[in-house]
Formats: structure tokens, sequence, C-alpha cells
């Protein structure tokens, strides 16, 4: 798959992919964590993000159900991307608008992500698969909020890239 560009390519990607019981979450959407799907091939990550009190905390819904500091698996990725050089993981990020791109720029500087980080204007053509992991820029990270700067290119508003259907709603007869 290398030769293909990174939008002609889909990833398994789980929702909620935080919220597992690995982790100690109530009524999880994963059996397993994030460190064990990616080991298992996953390359999507979905994550909702909280603001609480000046801290990016993971949850869904509810902090009631659990909740864990997001810079818990922002490590976990680092340490599957040091140790994987050949692949690419996208984070799909589900935010409030508490959650600042300023706030998220500072967990994954934290983390060491940085350095990962795949910049992407939504007019160029997006690289090969190849060429990411040749530029070593193999983190690339979406958005559900638009609150990035200029200088934040790497923090994609994913309605920029992508489109939603309400399956529900296809009329399929044939």
């Amino acid at each position: 798959l290398c030769n293909k560009k990174y939008n002609e390519v889909a990833y398994l990607t789980t929702h909620n992919a935080f919220n597992s019981g690995q982790d100690g979450f109530s009524l999880p959407n994963q059996n397993n964590n994030i460190a064990t799907q990616l080991n298992d091939g996953v390359r999507g990550l979905m994550i909702d993000v909280y603001d609480n009190d000046g801290t990016t905390v993971v949850y869904h819904g509810t902090s009631f159900l659990g909740s864990k500091p997001f810079s818990i698996y922002l490590n976990d990725i680092k340490t599957f991307l040091d140790d994987n050089p050949n692949e690419i993981i996208t984070i799909i990020l589900q935010n409030e608008p508490a959650v600042t791109a300023n706030a998220v720029e500072n967990d994954l500087n934290q983390a060491g992500l940085t350095s990962y980080l795949h910049t992407q204007n939504k007019l160029s053509d997006w690289p090969t698969l190849q060429t990411m992991i040749d530029n070593n820029k193999r983190l690339v990270v979406f958005n559900e909020v638009n609150n990035a700067s200029s200088s934040q290119g790497w923090y994609l508003h994913i309605w920029d890239f992508a489109v939603e259907i309400n399956y529900g709603k296809i009329n399929c007869d044939f």
C-alpha cells in the first residue's frame, strides 16, 4: 500500500478507542486498550477529549463511567510509533470547544509526538504512505472543532477532508 496516497487507503479505526475494559472503564466500547489495539492492527483512533480544569482528559459522555488523562494514551501512541517505523496512525479527536488546539499541541509536545505530526493543506494532494514514512511524518491528527491557528497545519478539521452520511437514510431499492 505504500504507493497509495494517504487518502486512498482505508484504516481500521476504533470508536472511543480509549474506552476499554482493559483500562477499567465502565460500559466500555472496546475490550482492549489502545496499546493492544495498535499491536493488533488498528491504525485509526477516535478519542473523546474534554477539558478538566486545564487538563485534557478522555471519557465517553460522562466522567462518571471513567476518565483518564489524555497523556496516557499519547504515550502509548509514541511508544508504538517509536517501535514501528513503517506504521502510520490517525487520531480523530471528538473534542468539545473547550479543548483548544493549543491544549492538544501542549499534550503532543509533552508526549514527544510533535516530530511525527503530518501537516496537510486541504487544497493539496495527500502524500503517499511511503513519503510519509520516509519523512517520518506518521501521525495524522483530525479534530471535530475547527480551532487551529495558521501555525497548526497538523491540526486538521475533519470536515475539510471527510464526509459523513446517515447510513439509516440510505435507500437501497434495486
